[in-house]
C-alpha cells in the first residue's frame, strides 16, 4: 500500500477548473502556495470559501454562502391562449368595421 494515496486524496482535484471541498476543515487543509489565493466550492451544501496565502503561507479564510437563482419568465410576452383570444377580438372588430364601411357605400 502507498502511503501517499491519503494524501493526494485528502485534495480534490479540479474540475474543469472548479475546485471542490468536503467542509470548510478540507478548506482549512488544502495546500496552497504564498501569496496566492483561490475559491473553493463545498460539494456538500451552497457555501464557498475565499482562501488567501501571504508571503510567509499563513491563509485567511472567508466563508461565504451563495444562492442559485433562477431566471426569471419575461412578462412582456403573451401565452398562446391570450395570443388567440386578441386574435379574435381583432377579427370581430374588422368585422363590424366592415360592416359598418359596407353600410354607408350601400345606403
Amino acid at each position: 500500500m502507498n502511503p501517499y494515496n491519503n494524501v493526494l486524496n485528502m485534495f480534490p482535484q479540479p474540475t474543469n477548473g472548479i475546485k471542490y471541498v468536503s467542509g470548510r476543515a478540507s478548506a482549512e487543509v488544502y495546500q496552497m502556495q504564498p501569496n496566492s489565493q483561490e475559491v473553493l466550492f463545498d460539494n456538500s451544501k451552497d457555501t464557498f470559501y475565499f482562501i488567501q496565502t501571504d508571503a510567509s503561507g499563513i491563509k485567511s479564510i472567508k466563508e461565504c454562502n451563495y444562492t442559485i437563482v433562477e431566471p426569471e419568465a419575461p412578462e412582456d410576452f403573451v401565452k398562446r391562449t391570450e395570443f388567440e383570444q386578441i386574435k379574435s377580438q381583432i377579427g370581430r372588430i374588422e368585422d363590424i368595421l366592415n360592416r359598418n364601411k359596407k353600410e354607408r357605400n350601400n345606403p
